[in-house]
């Protein structure tokens, strides 16, 4: 595993985050991703390569031979560290130290996104280091990249429909590209169908990571650089659509392209206009419009204040309930993410229903805590897989909600009302609590002024 090997050795120089566009092309090189496989005196190249400017430009030609955007991308990096930092001379020992770990990787199945078949090079290990690396540097906000999903949640996801045999998957809010890299990578399509994958971002730093994903481990990913919203895929002047439309919203969507609502040429937004300062319904009705017409599916994550806002966000969600195109609610715990207290909600929605009701599943309640983060387990993976499979009523896990439930409640779908907490003695309530102490503060002001009086009338005597 790379936290045990690699990791180390990589944190082991206090240059290592500036020097992390060397490291990743040293990944890139020794994984065979460039096309040049390991040697057998793979070892007696580590130890005796100059790790010097022209040895990185040499690696740069190689990676824009296969992908020019990601080549352009590693030698702007490159050039801008050399106007900031200057030669690599002084980091000719470390950068060689790393190689060399990188040759005596071990011949084993790695953890996180699981990459290629593991051949006697151990070609496949490596690339799963690329992978383990760049989530390192994103969980350890060591880049400007947007949060990346986590990877149990990424597991849940591809639990749940990585087993649809999508053939071309659509993330239009990508940001490094870690989901959608390890839907298109697990997802169980036929061997002799490739398994597409689009991805889109604005921001330039989660489309390099994603690029590097792409490089990593497929020709059939694609991503690009644009606002989903403004800039849609497009083929002969209409939407592209795809089998599956999937990502992750959970960070909010309060600047969104508002003026794409009335000139859209696309009609996407004919469920209503969303709120101005939230837009995680402009990007689902984006992704509804660009789903199969007939067999599609759209998963989003969420924050769960989504489905209980008011106003225009109320009105665009009972539009998605009544067009029973909202199939799935899963309520998350929350700090899923790190400094993120929020609690969170996968919705599924799919473009061919066999009923009305809509299927909620309580998934709050199986997780393992560390400090100030929540991670879900096997067993809950597992558990809310089997529910949503089943798709069965079962008392304080699952729910199933007609649409005349749903009107009774104003379309809002809440925790707390579809699965409510039977108060125990332990439970407190914050008003009582608030003026139980209120009451022991004055009543220790009262006594404090009794001792007082009393020392005084003492000293007296």
């Amino acid at each position: 595993m790379i936290s045990d090997s690699l990791l180390p050795i990589i944190c082991s120089s206090p240059h290592h985050t500036s020097l992390s566009n060397h490291l990743l092309l040293l990944i890139l090189w020794r994984s065979g991703a460039m096309g040049e496989k390991p040697t057998k005196r793979a070892v007696d190249e580590a130890q005796q390569t100059k790790y010097d400017e022209a040895f990185f430009d040499r690696l740069i030609n190689l990676t824009y031979q296969r992908s020019e955007a990601l080549g352009l991308v590693f030698r702007k990096r490159l050039e801008l560290y050399r106007l900031e930092s200057g030669p690599l001379l002084p980091h000719q020992n470390y950068l060689r130290a790393v190689a060399m770990a990188l040759v005596d990787m071990p011949q084993e199945r790695g953890v996180g996104v699981e990459i290629g078949d593991h051949d006697a090079d151990g070609e496949g290990a490596r690339k799963t280091i690329l992978e383990e690396y760049l989530s390192y540097m994103e969980d350890e906000g060591l880049t400007d990249t947007s949060r990346s999903c986590p990877r149990e949640l990424v597991d849940l996801l591809t639990r749940l429909v990585g087993q649809g045999g999508a053939r071309d998957i659509y993330d239009p809010s990508c940001a490094t590209g870690r989901l959608l890299t390890s839907m298109v990578v697990n997802t169980d399509a036929d061997l002799a169908t490739y398994v597409t994958g689009f991805g889109q971002s604005s921001r330039k730093d989660d489309i390099f990571h994603a690029l590097l994903r792409a490089f990593n481990t497929s020709d059939w990913l694609l991503f690009e650089k644009a606002d989903a919203i403004q800039s849609p895929p497009t083929g002969h002047d209409q939407l592209k659509t795809f089998d599956l439309v999937i990502s992750d919203l959970s960070d909010g969507l309060d600047a969104w392209s508002f003026e794409a609502y009335e000139t859209d040429p696309y009609h996407r937004f004919r469920f209503g206009l969303p709120s101005r300062a939230k837009g995680e319904f402009a990007m689902v009705q984006h992704m509804l419009a660009t789903m199969r017409r007939h067999d599609g599916v759209v998963v989003v994550i969420v924050d769960q204040s989504v489905l209980l806002r008011s106003g225009k966000d109320a009105e665009v969600r009972q539009a998605l309930i009544l067009a029973n195109l909202l199939d799935t609610v899963i309520f998350l715990p929350q700090k899923l993410f790190r400094g993120d207290a929020r609690r969170l909600a996968v919705l599924v929605f799919k473009a061919s229903r066999a009923d009305a009701n809509v299927l909620v599943i309580n998934g709050t309640g199986d997780f393992v805590s560390s400090k100030s983060l929540n991670k879900l387990t096997t067993d809950s993976i597992h558990e809310i897989a089997v529910s949503f499979e089943s798709r069965t009523a079962v008392a304080g896990k699952t729910l199933l909600i007609s649409t005349e439930e749903f009107r009774g409640n104003d379309y809002a779908v809440s925790l707390n009302r579809c699965f409510p907490r039977r108060r125990t003695a332990l439970d407190l309530d914050i008003v009582d609590l608030i003026k139980e102490r209120e009451e022991l503060q004055s009543q220790l002001l009262e006594t404090s002024k009794s001792i007082d009086l009393l020392i005084n009338s003492l000293s007296d005597q």
